[in-house]
């Protein structure tokens, strides 16, 4: 699934089904994210590194972590995203210590990122996991510039 730049803060995916919206601001917080699609109602809730997306009562995934690792559950499936270097649009997607995909941006600014390989998600887990990666990349930015007194 491909995601292209809507704004500055968002993204929607190829088939238009799912727009993500990333946090921004010169802070590290995660206000503003969100995710929607045409007949959901999704909330985010938050609380310190986790973030749960429910659709109504239904649960569609939870997540924690922060910057460049994450854990992802679906149910009782668990994935890893990792970003091998901090400051690059690059995250691996692993199950059970075995790379199974990828999510990688291009441009700068970033005009799109795509997520690649044998995920075995459905499009609505694959929008979460995009929406997660967004967000690890922005506290990536985010903390890179800190670190060398840009932020």
């Amino acid at each position: 699934m491909e995601f292209r730049r809507r704004g500055i803060r968002t993204f929607v995916s190829d088939d238009g089904g799912f727009s993500v919206r990333r946090p921004s601001g010169p802070s590290v917080n995660r206000n503003g994210l969100w995710l929607k699609a045409p007949g959901h109602n999704y909330e985010i809730r938050m609380r310190s590194r986790e973030l749960w997306l429910l659709d109504g009562e239904r649960e569609v995934g939870y997540a924690d972590g922060m910057q460049s690792g994450w854990t992802v559950l679906f149910d009782e499936r668990a994935l890893e995203l990792v970003q091998p270097k901090t400051g690059v649009p690059h995250t691996l997607v692993h199950e059970a210590g075995a790379a199974i995909g990828q999510f990688a941006g291009t441009g700068f600014p970033m005009r799109s990122f795509r997520g690649e390989g044998e995920l075995g998600t459905t499009a609505e887990q694959t929008a979460f996991l995009a929406m997660i990666v967004l967000t690890g990349w922005r506290e990536s930015d985010r903390a890179m510039l800190v670190a060398t007194g840009g932020g």
